[in-house]
Order: C-alpha cells, then sequence, then structure tokens
C-alpha cells in the first residue's frame, strides 16, 4: 500500500523543479549571441529539411513538368500548390515570367511574374461557349508572351493539373495545329515521366465535356484546312 507524501516532501520536489527550471534559464542566458544564432540557424534548418520532405511533391516535382516541347513559349503544367508565390526561387530557375491561373482564386503573387486569372468551373455541365471563351482567353495570353519572348516560361495550373490546366494546353496545341489526341499523350507521357501528383488517384482529363468541348474545337479548325486541300 502507497503512501502520500507529505507537505514537506511536496515543498522539497518543488523546490528541485525550480532550481532545474532556473539552471536551464541560466545556461540560456550565458549562452554567446554566436552560440544562440548557431543553435537557431540549426534548429531552422531541421524545420526546414521536415517540411522540404513533406511538401517537394506537392510543389517541387509537379512545378517541373514541361510539356508540349514542341511549342513555345517554354510551358508547364502545375497544380495549385505550385503556383504560391514563395516559388519564387522556382520561377527564377525555370525561366517562369507568367502564371495562368484557371481556379479564379485570389492569392498572394510573386513579383517576379505575372499572374492571369481565368474565372473557370471544371463542371461536367458547363456551357460550351463559356468553356471556349475561357480557353480562347487563356490561349491568347500564352501566345502574347510567346511573341515578346519565345524562350519564356509559362505555368498553366488549376487545383490538381489534370483537367481544366490541362485542357488550356491542349487548346493552346490545337491552336498551334497539333491533334488533341497527340497534345493529350503528350501530356500524360510527360506527367509520368516527371512523377506529377495524383495521377494515380486522378488520370488526366476525367472530365469528359472539356474532351468533348476539345474534340470539337479541333473539328473546327481543321475543316477549313480540309476544304483549302480539295
Amino acid at each position: 500500500m502507497g503512501s502520500c507524501a507529505s507537505p514537506t516532501e511536496h515543498k522539497i520536489q518543488s523546490s528541485n523543479s525550480e532550481k532545474r527550471s532556473v539552471g536551464k534559464n541560466e545556461q540560456e542566458c550565458l549562452e554567446s549571441p554566436t552560440k544562440r544564432a548557431r543553435r537557431s540557424a540549426a534548429t531552422k534548418a531541421e524545420e526546414a529539411i521536415r517540411l522540404d520532405s513533406s511538401c517537394r511533391l506537392t510543389l517541387d516535382t509537379s512545378f517541373r513538368v514541361r510539356v508540349l516541347e514542341s511549342l513555345q513559349p517554354r510551358l508547364y503544367l502545375g497544380d495549385e500548390q505550385s503556383a504560391e508565390a514563395s516559388n519564387s526561387e522556382l520561377y527564377r530557375r525555370f525561366g517562369i515570367t507568367m502564371v495562368l491561373d484557371l481556379m479564379a482564386k485570389c492569392r498572394p503573387s510573386s513579383k517576379l511574374v505575372d499572374r492571369t486569372v481565368i474565372c473557370m468551373n471544371d463542371s461536367l455541365s458547363i456551357c460550351p461557349e463559356t468553356f471556349h471563351a475561357a480557353m480562347d482567353e487563356g490561349c491568347a495570353a500564352i501566345r502574347l508572351i510567346a511573341e515578346k519572348n519565345p524562350d519564356a516560361g509559362v505555368l498553366v495550373h488549376c487545383m490538381a493539373g489534370h483537367n481544366r490546366s490541362v485542357s488550356t494546353l491542349i487548346a493552346y496545341a490545337i491552336d498551334s495545329g497539333i491533334n488533341p489526341n497527340d497534345a493529350k499523350d503528350q501530356i500524360v507521357a510527360a506527367k509520368k515521366a516527371g512523377g506529377f501528383v495524383g495521377d494515380r488517384e486522378w488520370p488526366t482529363l476525367t472530365n469528359h465535356t472539356f474532351w468533348r468541348l476539345l474534340q470539337e474545337r479541333w473539328e473546327r479548325r481543321a475543316a477549313p484546312l480540309e476544304r483549302e486541300v480539295q
């Protein structure tokens, strides 16, 4: 049967705890500014490594997926997190001068890039006119960059990098004379090669309405060309 500690024992334990606490604080105060700075830097470095390992797949990997390499400007496909303003170093490394945002979501923007925002949802019941208007606007923004600097980089993104952003890139490819099936195959291959996050759960261009409207876009473009050949 255990016995309860006496009030005197409680005071002794409390006093020892206070001494340990005071001793730790005194030790920290006695540290030189240089030693404290090094300890702080080491702590920050450990935190950075931890964050980098947890965010690498959603930020770095998806950001590096270059697609449709035969076209100008240099086109990159990304997701929501790849377009954060904190990616300034990545923008600089890959020469990104414009971010084409198809989420219409207000966010901080890096001073290194221009940001074009297009209001678009990924509903299966989207109005065809709304879809084509968004595609036209996105393609026009990319062409403007290409005319200014063919070697510039453009990051096209939506939330996951699977439907709205891919559709815009395919629309741009169609306007450049590339069959949508070929454009989609090229994008899928680039995403697989780059280890694009989430492709197992959300394959590329699962929105059948978007795909049908892109096929129609190609047919409208191809029809005049076929008449000219005839």
